[in-house]
């Protein structure tokens, strides 16, 4: 299921729920009874494409750490004691051109090797990138049908046939004693800032950033699951199963976290409960300070940063 397709079949699924009065003005039908299941069919689809996918990614991370092993002592030698090695041959040599022989065949036989690994990573890395978003997206739509599980708790509590007051008082008295003011969000921002340097990874100098979804979720209290459309974020805490669905967008030299909608156990969060919520940006300055600007891009268990002096050159 495309990106897009998830999102719209999941507000499907929910505009199908109760909802509050304020958003509605009516109280509208149960959830299809097969939208469980649709959520079903499309784990069981990713759990076997990753199950595909799995024996080509670990052959060849295999075949690029035993390369990495193999080529290790060369490393460590040109580290350690290359310098020294350089200087012997210079006296050694019994000429210009025996020295810069021997200098020439060492500088191939290290461009080689790097090429080599470099070729090996452009093979593996791909093929690891595409694996780890399935991973994520199967994460994601366990916790979408948890989230859908919670409403029939909710529904079986307050009675079969609930007035949209009952349900809605429900949910309040759940946000009320778990939620709050979501202070994980800004404090997950905070942590985000102090650890910028460690998150973002640059392969090159002339490389993008990359901001991976699995190492802020090292640091974070909430869950975000990074899709190239919106980042979906998972907070389950006792009786409150909450996602919220919302887009990374660069406003001037920063990247901030907008939140455009939201389900607590099922339902729709009302605005005046998103409205309280606050997000967090990341300034730009602090992944690069000597440059103007940046272009971004939100991906798949990624957010990509580019700076605009890379690709003005």
């Amino acid at each position: 299921m495309g990106k897009k397709v998830l999102y719209i079949t999941l507000c499907c699924m929910f505009i199908s729920l109760p909802v509050y009065a304020h958003l509605t003005g009516v109280f509208v039908d149960m959830l299809e009874e097969n939208s469980i299941e649709i959520l079903k069919e499309q784990i069981d689809e990713t759990k076997k494409e990753i199950e595909d996918l799995e024996p080509n990614v670990q052959t060849l991370e295999d075949d690029f750490q035993m390369k990495i092993k193999e080529f290790e002592p060369t490393f460590i030698f040109y580290q350690t004691q290359g310098l020294e090695a350089y200087f012997k041959t210079m006296g050694l040599s019994t000429s210009l051109i025996e020295f810069f022989t021997f200098q020439k065949l060492a500088q191939d036989k290290i461009n080689e090797d790097l090429e080599q690994l470099e070729a090996m990573y452009t093979d593996f890395l791909p093929l690891k990138v595409r694996h780890d978003s399935l991973v994520s997206y199967q994460s994601l739509l366990e916790v979408l049908g948890e989230n859908l599980a919670r409403r029939e708790e909710i529904l079986n509590e307050v009675g079969n046939n609930p007035s949209t007051e009952e349900v809605s008082e429900k949910i309040s008295e759940i946000w009320t004693q778990n939620i709050g003011y979501l202070l994980e969000l800004p404090e997950d921002g905070e942590v985000i800032v102090e650890n910028i340097q460690s998150l973002v990874k640059r392969t090159t100098s002339d490389s993008a950033y990359r901001i991976e979804e699995k190492s802020v979720n090292k640091l974070t209290k909430l869950n975000y699951y990074i899709r190239s459309d919106h980042v979906y974020i998972h907070l389950d805490r006792k009786e409150a199963h909450l996602i919220l669905i919302g887009r990374f967008l660069k406003e001037d030299k920063e990247i901030s976290l907008d939140i455009e909608a939201g389900f607590i156990n099922g339902f729709v969060i009302p605005e005046e409960l998103l409205g309280i919520l606050k997000g967090f940006s990341i300034d730009y300055s602090l992944i690069n300070q000597d440059s103007d600007d940046f272009y971004f891009e939100q991906t798949n268990g990624a957010l990509i940063i580019q700076p605009i002096e890379v690709l003005q050159e």
